[in-house]
């Protein structure tokens, strides 16, 4: 072993070379890994090849600690270099076994053929960590092993003894897990809150994942009963505690939490009636009025607490309760008209509750008025309730009850059935077949209650304009309408009216019910004014409007000049389309929907003017309509169509062209209702 800086010589293929070995950074002080770091170095001061071992060591002992060597150049010739062995300890390294070591460290170069070991000339230490592994806890240096018994209130001390460690560890304590405090000693104030909490210190030095948690106590906390209040079936009684005389009442004095559990006594006024958490007891009518109340103390008898002292109110029971009305008959509402009822009670004490019900429903929202009357304590209550009922509420019955609040007894109660009148809901409905020549029936059918119907006479209109009454054939239950030999002037709306003498929700007696009657038959042409105008060279209308129900399946146009069907043309168009038109029901000119069928020509030519024919047909089968365009203020066509519609063996083309001839020869221009057209007619007939 030779000291650091000593020289020496090594032989190697019969050369020698010179070595000075060095011990590099001596601590200047004792050093202590729990409070900083450490870096050793041991270098060699000649160039050396090829590369020494050197090793650490500890009391003799070669390390494993990670070393780190390193060569450099500077002025040696290559391969040789200068050899520099660095150890770094990290603060908070700690001793293999986690002991609590101090060492002078060394160390060893082994180089081919020669091996040394070298101490540093200094005294001074390297102290490695310690980490914590152990905590417990101690109070009045005694180890805690069981239970911790404390007062609430009362400060207590403990200490967190965690033995050996380096550097000091950080000390956290903890019931449960709510931080309470750190640091080695703890001085808390338990609360009754703490009562079986677990109470631990935990501890750390190094690393904080490594924490170490005491022994784990479970607290025991003493508590003085403080407070007492009585309760009734789990309510909290705050006032005065209503009883029915000669009946048991169960109270209870419930004191909070309190360790060791109370002694409890009961008293009304001076006089002790039992003892316990719970009392029943009788009340009779000479405890009215007085105070009822618990006395309760766990550790000391000359710390007694009372609990509040309510007095005690003994109620008088309610016998009965009144209907005023048919009490146990039938009540009678008509549908959505508001109506009064009103319930008594009998004298009680205290003040009476009533409650209404319709069917098993409680009504809390129409309740309209309210008074009590009383004396001695005893009181009458009076209700009012005011329901607008609907007919779904018939045969319910209506109930009302009258109870003492927390009265363990069944409600008084009185009903009444519920019998609610409506106007009559009317259907009407029809039977058999709605075209021309056959025969429907209207039945008229009312619904309501009473079942007791006025009928009055069936009202016949169309669209806004009443066309006729008629009477119908009357039963008890509906009423019926018979359409015989239908026709197109039967169609319209048929209204059936009823009453039972209640009025409806329109506040009407009379109610109504309808059926629309569609009558089907052949098509009905509009008033019409013959013939059709025009001019010659300018565009025309022919617009012939008309009703049709079923609707209409097609229309065709004839030319007579040659019998020959219309079709759309570069000069005509032929539509049809909805338009109003009038019609006659039974003597009443009445507009309503309908169509019209339409020949347009753009441009009017001489051989456009003539007799033409409209077909239409509908499924119920086919009419026609002649009808005659002529030249406007053409006298010799309205003399033609004059002579037409006078002898109506003639047809249209041989009338105009005799007449014609007859009007030339005689040179002169004849008023259309002179018998001379005739004349004229006959003359020249031939």
């Amino acid at each position: 072993m030779k000291d650091a800086g000593d020289v020496y010589t090594v032989a190697k293929d019969q050369q020698f070379r010179q070595i000075l070995i060095l011990l590099f950074t001596v601590p200047d002080e004792n050093i202590d890994l729990g409070v900083t770091s450490a870096r050793l170095q041991c270098t060699t001061s000649g160039c050396t090849y090829p590369p020494p071992l050197i090793q650490w060591l500890t009391q003799g002992q070669i390390t494993s600690f990670t070393v780190n060597l390193t060569g450099t150049g500077g002025s040696c010739v290559p391969p040789e270099q200068l050899y520099t062995s660095t150890l770094d300890l990290r603060q908070n390294s700690t001793w293999s076994d986690n002991s609590d070591k101090v060492f002078i460290f060394s160390c060893r170069i082994e180089y081919p053929d020669y091996t040394m070991n070298l101490i540093t000339s200094g005294s001074h230490t390297i102290r490695f960590a310690v980490r914590v592994t152990e905590a417990y806890l101690q109070q009045n240096n005694q180890i805690i092993t069981s239970t911790l018994i404390v007062n609430s209130g009362e400060p207590v001390i403990l200490t967190c003894v965690t033995g050996t460690s380096q550097p000091a560890p950080n000390i956290d304590w903890y019931i449960g897990s709510r931080s309470i405090g750190s640091g080695t000693s703890l001085t808390f104030t338990p609360s009754n809150t703490d009562h079986n909490g677990i109470i631990y210190c935990q501890a750390y030095n190094i690393d904080p994942r490594l924490k170490v948690d005491s022994n784990k106590i479970s607290l025991f906390v003493k508590f003085r009963v403080t407070e007492a209040f009585l309760q009734q079936n789990n309510q909290n009684i705050t006032s005065t505690l209503i009883v029915n005389s000669g009946e048991p009442v169960t109270v209870t004095c419930v004191t909070g939490t309190s360790r060791p559990d109370p002694i409890i006594d009961w008293y009304i006024g001076s006089r002790s009636i039992g003892s316990g958490t719970s009392l029943t007891f009788t009340p009779s009518n000479t405890d009215h009025n007085e105070v009822i109340f618990c006395q309760a103390y766990n550790i000391d008898p000359n710390l007694k607490v009372d609990s509040n002292k309510p007095r005690l109110f003994v109620r008088v029971k309610l016998l009965t309760v009144t209907l005023e009305g048919p009490a146990g008959g039938t009540k009678v509402f008509n549908e959505g008209y508001p109506q009064t009822l009103k319930c008594n009670t009998s004298p009680s004490r205290p003040v009476p509750v009533i409650r209404w019900l319709l069917g098993n429903k409680a009504m809390t929202d129409n309740i309209t008025s309210i008074s009590m009357t009383g004396g001695d304590e005893l009181y009458v209550l009076n209700s009012e309730i005011t329901l607008v009922l609907m007919r779904n509420s018939s045969n319910q019955k209506i109930r009302c009850e009258g109870f003492i609040s927390g009265q363990e007894t069944s409600p008084v109660s009185t009903e009444v059935i519920v019998d609610v009148w409506y106007a009559p809901d009317v259907r009407v409905s029809i039977a058999g077949n709605t075209v021309v020549n056959y025969t429907a029936v209207l039945v008229c059918v009312p619904q309501g209650n009473p079942p007791q119907y006025t009928f009055h006479p069936w009202i016949h209109t169309v669209g806004q304009t009443e066309i006729r009454r008629l009477e119908g054939v009357n039963t008890v239950n509906n009423s019926t309408l018979t359409l015989s030999n239908i026709s197109i002037q039967d169609m319209g709306t048929y209204t059936c009216t009823v009453d039972n003498g209640v009025p409806g929700l329109d506040r009407q007696v009379n109610q109504i019910g309808y059926k629309d009657v569609d009558v089907q038959g052949l098509p009905v042409f509009d008033k019409i004014k013959l013939p059709f105008a025009g001019e010659p060279n300018n565009s025309t209308n022919i617009e012939i409007r008309f009703y049709s129900s079923p609707p209409i399946q097609w229309i065709k146009f004839i030319n007579h000049s040659d019998s020959s069907r219309l079709l759309n043309t570069s000069n005509i168009v032929i539509y049809m389309q909805p338009s109003n038109i009038s019609m006659m029901f039974y003597e009443k000119r009445v507009t309503r929907l309908g169509h019209v069928a339409v020949l347009h020509f753009r441009n009017l030519t001489d051989t456009d003017f003539g007799n033409y024919t409209l077909q239409l047909s509908n499924g119920q089968g086919s009419v026609t309509l002649p009808f005659y365009l002529i030249i406007s203020g053409n006298l010799f066509y309205k003399v033609s169509l004059f002579v037409y519609l006078s002898f109506s063996s003639y047809d249209w083309y041989t009338i105009k062209s005799r007449l014609g001839r007859c009007l030339r020869l005689q040179n002169k221009i004849l008023d259309i209702s002179s018998i001379k057209s005739r004349d004229c007619l006959a003359s020249y007939g031939s």
